[in-house]
């Protein structure tokens, strides 16, 4: 038991919970059970070893797991009725053990019992038999417990319904053209396992006011076809509008310039929608901060492999990584995602203060960018880019930023290299939809002609 506890201390666990739960304790139930097969003191302190060498790394991955699924406002009170559960069983255990050996396994194992022509002729008949048989039958009840747990998928997923829970539909007549991939792909996380779009469908998860959904929107003849799955569907199917920009205006960007006009042309249906979760996007945002785009996307890619739980519905899907979850993460934990101590800081800070940032989806736009701003680490840039996605507002503009203000002097004046003043000069006769000449500008693929050698994406694994 000392070895399994020092063993769980350096390593941490299984990162798949679950199935390192019920894997363990289908090998300590296989080896409690081979200590009851023989009368041997030898083999039964070896299987006996396993059981209590596993028994730490079974308990502390099961308190991680409950720690990080159960909200932190209710934790003492679900603890509390599990330890009591927990503790219930074990006197009610040692109370049903005695009159059960004494009473008909002891005497059934016998030489003239009624189990000694069955059972006693694999286990042997005597004295201490029926007590092993006991052992037996306790150690292979674990095993099927624990096969029985990971062939049910709402143990094997926790907080996951399965594929036949509960879907919620709705439909919504289309304003204008809508050009799914240009509105919603810019609103779905850099990881392919957040979602996908194409031209007539797009798949999105998130974690709601209302709980976790997986949202499936589907375009039909001037309507769109909204499914959800998971708590959150009535939520997000109620703010289905917001996502597809329907209170966007696209018409009212009337361009003078001959280039931006067929730019603006030829995105016809593009659409400056809202997720309405700021801290969904405020995350891949900050890990965008001074660092290249490939390294910002992988480090997020990961971190949602390793933080984000399956999403509901149908699909391999999953979530985004939950505040709570990241709150408590120190920061070292984040070093192998290419994440370092500064960023990591901040999504831990935003993470611990989610709920007051997502009060701003309600605010005026100046009181919006003066909340995210009050916390230390978010500065212009990061709050242009929250304000865009998270708000749909089609005038944010990213200032500080590497590459835009060369992107648009390229693009507007036919300059190889700018600053934030030059940009903002020259987007100033599109404000209102300075954000969307932006975009457009991004999404044709426009940009300055590149003279410096390329970044490189920087490891922490060996730090």
């Amino acid at each position: 038991m000392l070895l399994g506890s020092l063993v769980m201390s350096a390593w941490g666990g299984p990162e798949r919970r679950i199935a390192g739960i019920m894997g363990m304790m289908g090998v300590a139930g296989i080896a409690v059970a081979l200590s009851g097969l023989w009368e041997s003191v030898f083999l039964i302190a070896v299987f006996s070893s396993v059981d209590m060498f596993l028994g730490p790394i079974i308990n502390g991955t099961s308190q991680t797991l409950w720690q990080t699924k159960v909200a932190p406002a209710v934790q003492g009170r679900v603890f509390a009725v599990r330890r009591m559960v927990a503790f219930l069983i074990s006197p009610i255990s040692m109370l049903l053990a005695g009159p059960l050996a004494d009473g008909f396994f002891e005497p059934a194992m016998m030489p003239d019992g009624v189990l000694a022509g069955s059972v006693g002729a694999m286990l042997g008949t005597g004295p201490g038999r029926g007590v092993g048989f006991m052992i037996v039958i306790a150690g292979l009840g674990t095993t099927v417990a624990a096969a029985a747990g990971w062939l049910l998928p709402r143990i094997r997923n926790p907080g996951r319904p399965g594929r036949g829970c509960r879907v919620k539909q709705a439909s919504f007549a289309l304003p204008g053209p809508l050009d799914l991939v240009r509105t919603v792909g810019p609103l779905i996380g850099p990881s392919p396992v957040l979602g996908f779009v194409t031209a007539r469908e797009a798949w999105r998860t998130s974690i709601t006011p209302g709980g976790p959904v997986t949202l499936h929107l589907q375009v039909s003849e001037g309507s769109v076809e909204a499914e959800a799955w998971g708590e959150g569907g009535e939520w997000a199917l109620h703010q289905v509008p917001d996502l597809l920009g329907f209170g966007d205006d696209p018409a009212a960007f009337k361009p003078d310039l001959p280039f931006l006009r067929d730019l603006h042309m030829r995105a016809e249906g593009m659409r400056f929608g809202a997720t309405l979760s700021v801290f969904e996007v405020l995350v891949p945002t900050i890990l965008g901060q001074k660092v290249t785009t490939r390294e910002s996307h992988r480090g997020y890619r990961l971190l949602v492999d390793a933080y984000g739980e399956p999403a509901p519905g149908p699909g391999r899907l999953r979530l985004p990584p939950a505040p709570q979850a990241l709150a408590e993460l120190p920061y070292h934990d984040f070093h192998p995602f290419g994440i370092e101590r500064k960023r990591a800081d901040i999504i831990r800070r935003v993470a611990s203060r989610a709920e007051r940032l997502e009060e701003i989806v309600g605010m005026s736009q100046d009181d919006a960018v003066r909340r995210l701003m009050a916390f230390d680490g978010i500065g212009p840039w990061t709050a242009a880019f929250v304000m865009a996605t998270a708000r749909g507002d089609a005038d944010a503009v990213a200032v500080g930023d590497y590459h835009l203000p060369n992107m648009v002097a390229w693009a507007l004046a036919g300059e190889s290299r700018g600053d934030d003043t030059r940009m903002l000069e020259l987007l100033e006769p599109y404000r209102g939809h300075r954000g969307r000449v932006i975009r457009l500008l991004k999404q044709a693929g426009i940009h300055a002609p590149k003279y410096g050698p390329r970044s490189t994406i920087r490891s922490f694994e060996d730090t």
